[in-house]
């Protein structure tokens, strides 16, 4: 690619212009042919040439930069771009060294053009023992650091891993971390091609294995002798590296003389063996027509069936003969409706694979309406028709378990063991690069981060590198998984994860530019990446800016997706978070509101994330001086996930939809209890707020005694009590921090966070005990 000009900005910076590309990379290439893999046979025979056209093309590039003395030492498909008029371009030649070793030049004898003498720059050797270039293909001198060994045989074993990606549709090497990866480039370790795909092509798998060869002087001289034989293998003619099959030379040398083959018919012995060969590919034909035309008859059924349901079951109910004139049908209704009637539909549920399409697909509209209880029913029952059904394709099979997974986590559940499940299965069913599999591993993540495990960190990391790896920087997949490890980084501290806001911040507005032009103005995947990055900057203190970002989402929220949705409660509480921060309480109050209804309506009001909304009500309104207001609002966040018997509080039974408090709930009641505003606390709050510790037995000693650590400590605190008042709080602070701090020293899984935070509040109250004496 050329460089036009190079200059300087006024300000000192340096910059350059090259060549704009308008294509695509090779790698983007192999991974859109291997996705089309139910293509018919004849088309994807054309494809693969295609790029094998463009492989020889690259061949003749590396051979003519060895001819100048230039080893690039970086080719992969990621450094090959293919413009849109059959061009092919080797890229990113950052790596290249200019200067062959003696031993080597005898690739460039007898050309017209000189060797490059190196620059002083190119000239300075690296050091020996280090390694240049991407790991999956480096050849085994690179990866173990023999820069001694570098020459244009490395280039020519990067160019025959290049082809083993195009052929297979991955790289030669892979494995769990760098690392390993280095080890088993340094050794060469890689599965020949047709253990990876076993329809890869004898011929060209003896040409990519010779090209890969462990030892330099056992590969292809040149990389020109590596494109004449795949030119050989294009032109069906034999190729120095592998020898054919009998059979398969007779058919080439028939297919090349026909007309001898007609007049020589009465030579016996060849037309026995053209007879032979004949019947062979005929009956492997007919085998392969009678799979597809199964197969086609399958997918004619279930289409059929899908159709009638659509037609008669569903879009059915809005005819005037099934509806009184005049009646409003919703969405909902209709969906309610038509999964009612599936039931009776025996082409549909007498036919496993055919419900269990139609139950994810209603499944997934009552997911996207944010009606999750609903969604939840039929992704399971759609889970258990497609575990009968065998014919059901693993993606989809995934794919409707990765909903369900989520819908149960949106529903305040946490299955780590499904989820795990889920994973292991995408991972060895679709590879680690497909995008189910990604999500998956995107599940896994949030569901471990709630858990407050590090391992999500990690699953983050490595989903959001294979995403930038796979598809690039500005797709849709790359972008939600940054933006989920932007969530997972700005997540409250909890277990061994630390939080990183800045880092968050930072992933957030280097991708903001490209969520904007990928997602545009009315996709609800560009809503959420704002709201995020406006909760972020709430987080962070910064309220002015997130108010920026926040306030001109409203209408954009109501209009996309209408104002019960339930993710529309996200956004009320984020910018509640603002107006709070910026001292418009009577705002937050109102969005709080809003939020709190929203949760009921949807989730009831047991859900973690209805009491949330509870608790940050609560706080507002001490915040504001509504001190009746606030208690109310305490109450109802204590009391909305008990059940309330005749002698007090019981913990809920096994089939109740009613959650406990958990730590983010005790957390946010502590800070409220002690809001500066709040001048005091009636006896009958307390009273229930220690009824509630009772219940919490069932969860654990340690979290019982952390919640009357936070009680006690954050009320010893509250301003306008009387003296007597205040010194009474203060002893039953004490006994019951000491209590707990013994408590938690005592039990193994305390997280160690808590413990200290309670030690620092016992110093607390007892230097606040030693400054007051006791009434008289």
């Amino acid at each position: 690619m050329p460089v036009y000009c190079l200059g300087q900005y006024t300000d000192g910076r340096p910059y350059y212009a090259m060549r704009f590309i308008r294509g695509e990379s090779l790698r983007d290439a192999i991974a859109r042919f291997h996705r089309s893999g139910e293509n018919e046979a004849r088309s994807r025979e054309s494809e693969r040439r295609a790029l094998l056209t463009r492989f020889i093309a690259i061949c003749n590039t590396i051979a003519y930069a060895h001819s100048r003395g230039v080893i690039h030492r970086d080719i992969k498909p990621a450094n090959i771009m293919l413009g849109q008029y059959s061009e092919t371009l080797v890229v990113d030649w950052g790596m290249a060294k200019a200067g062959m070793k003696e031993q080597d030049r005898s690739v460039s004898e007898g050309l017209p053009e000189p060797t490059l003498v190196p620059s002083l720059a190119d000239a300075i050797e690296t050091q020996a023992g280090s390694a240049m270039g991407t790991p999956a293909y480096m050849s085994p001198e690179q990866a173990s650091g023999r820069l001694d060994l570098v020459g244009p045989a490395s280039d020519i074993y990067s160019l025959g891993a290049t082809l083993y990606t195009i052929l297979t549709g991955r790289p030669p090497i892979e494995g769990q971390d760098v690392a390993e990866v280095m080890r088993k480039a340094g050794s060469g370790e890689s599965l020949p091609a047709r253990q990876v795909k076993a329809d890869v092509p004898l011929g060209l798998e003896a040409i990519c294995s010779t090209a890969m060869a462990r030892k330099p002087e056992e590969r292809y001289a040149t990389a020109l002798e590596l494109a004449a034989d795949v030119e050989r293998w294009l032109a069906d003619e034999p190729v120095s590296v592998y020898r054919d099959p009998v059979t398969i030379r007779l058919s080439r040398w028939a297919r090349k003389h026909r007309t001898t083959v007609a007049v020589g018919a009465a030579l016996l012995q060849t037309v026995v063996v053209v007879l032979a060969v004949s019947v062979f590919l005929i009956a492997r034909s007919r085998s392969q027509i009678e799979r597809e035309r199964a197969q086609v008859e399958r997918e004619r059924r279930r289409a059929e069936a899908v159709n009638s349901f659509l037609v008669n079951d569903l879009l059915a109910q809005a005819d005037p003969k099934s509806n009184p004139a005049g009646e409003q049908l919703t969405v909902r209704e209709l969906l309610d409706r038509a999964a009612g009637a599936i039931e009776a539909n025996s082409a549909i549920s007498n036919n496993p694979e055919v419900e269990g399409a139609v139950r994810s697909a209603i499944g997934n509209t009552y997911y996207g309406l944010g009606l999750y209880k609903r969604a939840r029913e039929e992704l399971e029952r759609a889970v258990a028709c497609q575990d009968q059904a065998p014919d059901v394709s693993a993606a989809e099979r995934i794919f409707t378990k990765n909903r369900l997974c989520w819908v149960i986590y949106k529903l305040g559940s946490f299955d780590e063991r499904m989820a795990r499940g889920v994973l292991a299965q995408a991972r060895a069913q679709l590879g680690p690069d497909h995008e189910e599999t990604i999500y998956a591993a995107d599940i896994l993540a949030t569901i471990t981060l709630g858990n407050g495990s590090r391992e999500a960190l990690k699953l983050y990391r490595e989903n959001l590198a294979t995403q930038q790896r796979v598809h690039g920087l500005e797709h849709p997949l790359t972008i939600r998984t940054a933006l989920s490890l932007a969530d997972a980084l700005m997540a409250n501290q909890q277990g061994d994860i630390p939080g990183n806001k800045e880092e968050a911040l930072e992933i957030m507005l280097s991708t903001r530019e490209a969520a904007r032009s990928t997602f545009g103005p009315k996709d609800p995947e560009g809503l959420f990446f704002e709201n995020t990055l406006g909760f972020l900057y709430a987080r962070m203190g910064k309220y002015g800016e997130a108010r920026e970002v926040l306030v001109p989402l409203q209408d954009r929220f109501l209009k996309i997706l209408g104002p019960d949705h339930i993710d529309v409660a996200l956004y009320y509480e984020n910018l509640s978070l603002a107006e709070e921060g910026l001292g418009r309480l009577d705002a937050a109050n109102a969005l709080l509101r809003k939020a709190y209804a929203l949760r009921k309506n949807k989730l009831g009001d047991g859900h973690g994330l209805t009491r949330r909304a509870a608790a940050h009500l609560s706080r507002v309104y001490m915040a504001n001086g509504k001190t009746d207001e606030a208690i109310r609002w305490l109450r109802v966040l204590m009391t909305a996930g008990v059940v309330r018997t005749g002698r007090g509080i019981a913990r809920p039974g096994v089939n109740s939809t009613r959650e406990p408090p958990g730590l983010a709930d005790i957390n946010l009641l502590g800070d409220a209890l002690s809001g500066k505003a709040l001048p005091h606390i009636s006896n009958e709050l307390l009273y229930e707020l220690n009824l509630t510790l009772d219940w919490l037995l069932w969860r654990s000693d340690w979290l019982r005694a952390y919640v009357r650590y936070r009680l006690f400590e954050s009320t010893s605190r509250l301003v306008g009590m009387s003296e007597e008042e205040n010194f009474q709080r203060i002893r039953e602070a004490l006994g019951a921090t000491r209590f707990a701090i013994s408590l938690m020293e005592a039990n193994s899984t305390t997280p160690p966070r808590f413990l200290d935070e309670a030690r620092t509040g016992l110093k607390r109250l007892v230097e606040a005990d030693a400054k007051r004496s006791p009434p008289r």
